[in-house]
This record gives C-alpha cells, structure tokens and sequence, in this order.
C-alpha cells in the first residue's frame, strides 16, 4: 500500500514538473514571438526560454518562502511586508541562475561568473523588470491560494446549509407529524 502510495506521489510530481515546463517553455515563447520575424530569432527564442526557464527554476523558491510566512491569507499586508527582503534576494538568485542557463544554451560564455562586473551589469540589464517578474509570481501564487480558500470556505458554507435544510426539514416533518396527530 505504501510502495503504491509512493508511485502515485511520484508520478503526480513528474506530471507537475512536466506542465511547469511546458507553462515556463510557452511563456518564453510567446515573449519571442516578435522576434520570428527578423533574422537570428533563433537565439532571441533561446535567450527568451532562457529567462523564463530561469524563472520557472526560482519558482519553487519563491513558494518555498511564501509557505513558511507565519501569516494567514488574510494578512496579506504582512505577507508582501515579509516577501520584501526575500524579494530582493531571490531576484538576484534568479540572475545567477539566468547567467548559468544562457551558459548552458550557449548564448553566453561562462567566464561571465569571474566578471566582477556581472551583478552591476544585471542591475543595468533589467533588475527592476526582473523584481516585477518576481512579484508577479507571488501574487499569481496569493490569488491561487485566495482561491483555494474560497473554494475551501464555499464548500463549508455549503455543507453547513446542507445540514441546516436537512435539520431544518426533520423539524418541520417532525412538526408536521404532531400537528396532524393532535388533530385528530
């Protein structure tokens, strides 16, 4: 029971891994697709897959720190209050892991991680755009779990109505039953 247990778990995380892929592999795409229509849009579709692949790797890391938040959904002040920080860090995380992908894609050399230079060249590069990307992923992450949560209270909501009609219609059968009995 437990080996088979351990088989569904496994082929349900190699089925999520799969779609992330494919969600992070569709999202560089689209954001290459202007370039399909000039010369070298080869390299401009690496580099786009490159950054979203990035992002898709730094994905777990930013759920990582959402969950071990210790406040509620409905403290969402506090949550992007916490995040600051961990924002910040995790996007230049984020670069280290782009720099190594374009390396990898062989868009750029890996002699760039001896460049002294590689962490002001990212801030000039886009830091900004990629601090907007991070939060972007946290609030597509807080509405999910907003969701999750109304979904979750509606369902309550809804077996506690169930349970008050059927309360409710015991009562009123109940009802039913003594006043046609004290009538006769």
């Amino acid at each position: 029971m437990d080996e088979r247990f351990r088989g569904q778990s496994m082929r349900r995380w190699w089925g999520r891994l799969l779609l992330a892929a494919l969600l992070w592999s569709v999202i560089g795409l689209l954001f290459a697709l202007p370039a399909f229509s000039s010369a070298g849009w080869n390299r401009t579709l690496l580099g786009s897959l490159a950054q979203w692949w990035s992002w898709g790797l730094i994905t777990p890391l930013i759920f990582w720190v959402d969950e071990r938040l210790p406040f509620k959904e409905q403290r969402l002040g506090m949550r992007i209050l916490a995040q600051l920080i961990p924002s910040l860090l995790l996007t230049l995380v984020y670069f280290y892991v782009f720099f190594a992908v374009r390396a990898l894609l062989g868009l750029s050399p890996w002699a760039m991680f001896t460049d002294i230079h590689m962490l002001s060249n990212a801030f000039r590069g886009g830091i900004l755009w990629s601090w907007l990307v991070y939060w972007l992923i946290f609030g597509a992450r807080q509405t999910y779990r907003y969701y999750q949560y109304y979904l979750a209270s509606s369902y309550a909501s809804s077996a506690w109505s169930a349970a008050f009609l059927r309360h409710a219609s015991t009562r009123s059968v109940c009802s039913s039953i003594r006043t046609f009995s004290s009538m006769r």
